[in-house]
């Protein structure tokens, strides 16, 4: 029966009554992931071949089907492992995508896997899916910006495909042809695929579209929608956050009127993709102002991620933001930077003559003409300007809402029971302390997709895993699981801390940047068991509470701090709170890091201070301030030692876009602290990390690219023999060569000098 009659309401009261287990609100990717499992297939590991983490592959052997699996202990290793799993997503999302792709950031095998799906009839849920979008694929089909429908995608093929099904079949069954690799689809290409999807794998018979829910309410015995007259047990919650577009201010409603044309700027506001897409899509000869945010420091623009290579479009907006930007900036007294790029797209168009960035200007008033409008602005300088523009397109970001909930279950699947009325308007952050916790955010009430807080389709299925996983328990009354007091899942570690005994002084990873991954974290994991092996054992200190956290379950540690080591001024506190603790501490690991390209004639002067000032801070009076404070305490130990994790490049300082980096890890070299304290100097060559991601090739240090690079298995190996040999200058590889002919012509006069 169709329900499209229902969005007004009045007619559901007529509608006869519906009993089904459970309700999916909202028909995207992850509804489709979820239903596909509820209809009986459930996924279970294929080790043929096996995983190419062999800790994942033996962990999971056993593990059969992945619907219950113990998450914790099957990601406590993967921040020391030397794959690249992701630290955002949930590490339920991040163990299936590994599952569902293996390897998917350096290769592109579509259709690839580690999990087989089958098909279990007895398993199955009664459900059904309600989404207001005329087709299966939610906010993928909705396109509110005047952008193009053939810009590519950020996410390659493979990291968009759903089960069984995936992009590569349907481009196969579309076009007769293989799908090349690496293929970035049209949006338009994706919206076809996933309205295609449902059908394609039988699950469609449960999808409505075009139907708004609402007037959700708890039951004694589950939930009632009454907008659909349907009773349900149990109600997940697909509807994302990307459902509402903000608005603009009533002052600028009047120029979305007005047709843009080439010869009077088109005004757009906005720092992200939406934005982005909307400049893209532009004629060439259209004229654009673009009203941004910019500050790179604390909340840099998500343009600022993409590859110039991999993404030339958004990399080529965000070049013109930043020419802008720097041209805008007081101390800047230089003229827009006019160097012709590699960049097709800056490039394919006069962008002199028709774009003009205005970061952080304040749009004050309009005053309506006959054929165009004039806009006022205020730079923060207070500076006042006008410009005529001719239509407008408001990108500031779009949100969720959870208003189809009544305001009892709003309250508590938010979390806000004081009685007061809750804002049903949501983002990424509204739930993602919960999502932490279980996904189970209510009792009954489960939460997928990017209400989670992972909005990418690939972190889509761990989420759907757990939660069919509770589901189909709850049905089969085969397993409760474990649950908190409150009746949800528990995804938090059960297992208790291991205790050490030294501390390892961190890298920070600047404030400007989203940490993804932590530079050397491999690094600091290996060193810190390797160390524990020969006897150093160590407490950790880490800006990040779950990454050092993950350490310390990894190393066997007491405990673990949370330290900037950029921040001196919270230095001594830590060391007499460190030394309270624990008054056996006798070793420190300096393995504070960060590499960044700095170069002279490409960056404004205050950029590359604000730069090069961090980077000291970070590589050098950190670790200064931390092992000259910990002194005093290290000279009443029989056995004290400092372990310097310096670099090759502090011997030859041959990476001359990383002029501060270089003299940082030289500095390394000057420590000595007496007779008392043994020092160890670690000094890496290259090895496989994420050190240089913000080079223009943040993979110039990966094994395929670079056949001199080492592994973090075959660098942690040669230095464990070297630490259990005695040696208190290590490195490995091609570092061999270097620091051995660094000493050979100058180790004699260091050593005479060091005397004195």
């Amino acid at each position: 029966m169709s329900r499209t009659e229902c969005n007004g309401r009045p007619e559901a009261q007529n509608l006869p009554l519906m009993e089904v287990d459970t309700i999916i609100v909202g028909n995207g990717p992850a509804a489709m992931i979820l239903s596909y499992i509820l209809h009986g297939h459930i996924p279970h590991y294929s080790a043929n071949p096996p995983h190419p983490d062999p800790l994942l592959h033996a962990k999971l052997q056993d593990a059969s089907p992945l619907l219950d699996l113990d998450v914790d202990t099957l990601t406590k290793h993967f921040a020391a492992s030397r794959l690249s799993y992701s630290t955002q997503a949930l590490p339920v999302n991040v163990l299936l995508d590994t599952l569902i792709r293996p390897s998917v950031d350096v290769e592109d095998a579509e259709c690839t896997t580690n999990v087989e799906w089958r098909t279990v009839p007895e398993k199955a849920v009664s459900h059904l899916v309600i989404g207001n979008a005329p087709q299966a694929g939610g906010q993928w089909v909705d396109n509110p910006m005047p952008a193009s429908w053939d810009i590519q995608t950020l996410s390659y093929a493979a990291m968009l495909s759903l089960p069984v099904y995936c992009y590569a079949r349907h481009y196969h069954k579309v076009t007769g042809k293989e799908l090349p690799a690496f293929t970035r689809p049209t949006r338009r290409e994706i919206t076809e695929y996933l309205r295609e999807y449902p059908k394609a794998v039988g699950i469609d018979d449960v999808f409505r579209f075009h139907e708004t829910v609402s007037d959700v309410s708890r039951t004694a015995d589950g939930f009632y929608i009454a907008s659909h007259n349907i009773r349900c047990k149990h109600l997940v919650l697909a509807s994302g956050i990307f459902s509402e577009v903000i608005q603009p201010l009533p002052m600028l409603n009047p120029l979305v009127s007005l047709e843009p044309i080439p010869e009077i700027p088109l005004l757009v506001v906005g720092s992200g993709f939406s934005a982005a897409d909307v400049i893209i899509s532009a004629p060439n000869n259209q004229k654009i102002l673009h009203v941004f945010k910019w500050d790179p420091e604390n909340r840099p623009s998500p343009l600022r991620g993409c590859h110039q290579h991999a993404y030339p479009e958004y990399a080529g907006v965000y070049r013109l933001m930043r020419r802008a930007a720097v041209a805008a900036t007081p101390t800047a007294k230089r003229p827009r930077n006019k160097r012709v790029t590699s960049s097709s797209f800056l490039e394919s168009r006069s962008w002199d003559q028709v774009y003009e960035g205005q970061p952080n200007a304040e749009i004050t008033a309009v005053e309506m003409n006959e054929d165009h409008a004039t806009v006022t602005f205020r730079r923060p300088t207070g500076e006042t300007f006008t410009r005529k523009v001719r239509g407008l397109v408001y990108a500031a970001g779009r949100r969720g809402t959870l208003n189809y909930l009544d305001h009892d279950l709003l309250s508590e699947v938010l979390g806000s029971n004081d009685g007061t009325e809750t804002d049903p308007v949501i983002s990424s952050q509204s739930l993602r302390g919960k999502a932490f916790e279980n996904l189970e955010v209510a009792r009954d009430v489960y939460i997928i997709g990017s209400l989670t807080g992972d909005s990418l389709i690939r972190f889509a299925y761990g989420g759907c895993v757990q939660t069919a996983g509770r589901l189909i328990g709850a049905s089969t009354g085969e397993s409760e699981g474990t649950r908190t007091p409150s009746g949800s899942v528990s995804s938090r570690p059960r297992t208790a801390l291991p205790v050490m005994n030294g501390i390892d002084g961190h890298h920070i990873y600047p404030h400007e940047h989203p940490p993804t991954s932590l530079d050397k974290d491999n690094n600091h994991y290996s060193v810190s068991a390797a160390a524990e092996k020969v006897g150093l054992g160590h407490q950790s200190a880490h800006r990040r509470p779950h990454r050092i956290q993950t350490a310390a379950q990894e190393t066997g540690a007491a405990g673990y701090y949370t330290l900037d080591t950029g921040d001196i001024d919270t230095i001594p506190s830590f060391i007499t709170k460190i030394t309270t603790d624990h008054p056996d501490l006798d070793c420190l690991i300096n393995n504070a890091g960060v590499q960044r390209p700095l170069e002279i004639n490409k960056l404004p002067a205050y950029e590359f201070l604000s730069k090069a000032d961090q980077e000291i801070n970070i590589n050098i009076r950190g670790p200064m301030h931390l092992a000259l404070s910990l002194l005093e305490h290290f000279r009443t130990k029989p056995r004290a030692a400092i372990i310097n994790v310096s670099s090759v490049l502090g011997f030859v300082p041959f990476s001359i876009i990383n002029p501060v980096y270089n003299g940082t890890k030289a500095w390394i070299n000057w420590a000595g602290y007496g007779d008392r304290i043994k020092v160890i100097e670690i000094a890496p060559p290259g090895v496989e990390s994420d050190l240089h991601r913000e080079r223009e090739d943040p993979d110039d240090n990966k094994k395929s690219k670079n056949k001199s690079v080492l592994s973090m298995e075959e660098f942690m190996g040669e230095v464990t023999r070297k630490l259990e040999a005695g040696q208190e200058v290590i490195s490995a590889g091609m570092g061999n060569e270097l620091v051995d002919r660094w000493y050979t012509a100058y180790g004699e006069i260091y050593d005479k000098a060091a005397r004195k």
